[in-house]
């Protein structure tokens, strides 16, 4: 399985022994950061789990979306009544639950059920982006935990899923820019350059801004709730390579050096910083469904100087 994943290779080398023993356990748990790949390593274990090496999607493995917000009980509750059933053409079949961090506390409750007593010739993947999922959920399956890619590997997913659709430079910002995680990346390139060249002029001028300035990027922020958390995240990213510039650690920076941050570099002092880079890491922290765009952009006028 490891041949078609890049990265991975301790997750996919102990994976690859476990089908080799024949010894699948009844439930996993993939945890690690959105957009690193554990749905392609789920994906690859799952056609090893039920022995078929290209067939996609297989009548005998299952996926489990968010509806919405959250993963209700009710799709718990038909999970459950299908488990029952035995598979159509494998030996065992498989479900793939996506951002199990999602399930209510009735489905997580829905499903620990099952779990403790788990329907014979069925295995459950688990994927989850934070470590919220239930302590009782997490007792019940095998913990696989993933790190990120490297920035080469990054590119090298990158290349091979665009198909030639960008070039060189848009490669290696969004891969820089990822972190690591090729499917955010890819999200970054998907909304396109110019997206990416917005929110790279904002961060690289947001401390020298006025107040008018800020007011009137207030305004525009307002009308793009779908990447706000993008601004706010790259302009903690931005506040971090001030401080890796001031220590010479350019190789570990996600923007290029550029005058902007040579001159902020310079000008602020560490302390203050970390300072708002600690500021922003709350305010990314408490992000979820139901915080308030007022609140983020009133935080952010208090971030700058």
């Amino acid at each position: 399985m490891g041949q078609e994943v890049l990265g991975h290779r301790r997750v996919t080398a102990w994976l690859e022994g476990i089908l080799a023993s024949g010894r699948v356990g009844h439930a996993y748990l993939f945890l690690g950061a959105k957009g690193i790949g554990k749905a392609k390593v789920a994906e690859n274990f799952a056609k090893g789990i039920v022995a078929s090496g290209a067939l996609w999607p297989h009548p005998d493995i299952l996926e489990v979306q968010s509806s919405g917000q959250s993963i209700s009980i009710l799709q718990m509750r038909e999970l459950t009544k299908q488990a029952l059933l035995t598979p159509l053409v494998a030996e065992r079949k498989v479900y793939i639950v996506h951002q199990a961090e999602k399930l209510t506390v009735q489905a997580a409750n829905s499903l620990l059920q099952t779990l403790e007593e788990p329907p014979p010739a069925v295995v459950f993947i688990l994927l989850a982006n934070a470590p919220s999922v239930l302590p009782t959920i997490m007792s019940r399956c095998q913990v696989v935990r993933f790190g990120t890619l490297s920035l080469e590997e990054t590119v090298l997913v990158l290349q091979r899923v665009s198909g030639g659709l960008y070039d060189g430079d848009a490669l290696q910002m969004s891969a820089r820019l990822s972190f690591g995680r090729p499917g955010e990346a890819l999200r970054l390139l998907a909304e396109g350059v110019t997206a990416l060249e917005n929110i790279h002029e904002w961060v690289r001028h947001y401390l020298e801004f006025t107040l008018a300035d800020k007011l009137n990027w207030l305004v525009i922020l307002e009308k793009e709730q779908d990447r706000l958390y993008d601004y706010v995240y790259f302009l903690a990213i931005w506040m971090r390579d001030l401080l890796w510039h001031k220590l010479g650690l350019e190789e570990y920076m996600a923007f290029t050096v550029c005058a902007e941050l040579e001159r902020q570099s310079a000008e602020f002092e560490s302390g203050f910083l970390q300072d708002k880079l600690q500021a922003l890491h709350v305010l990314l922290s408490e992000w979820g469904p139901g915080i308030g765009k007022r609140m983020v952009l009133d935080q952010l006028l208090v971030v700058g100087r």
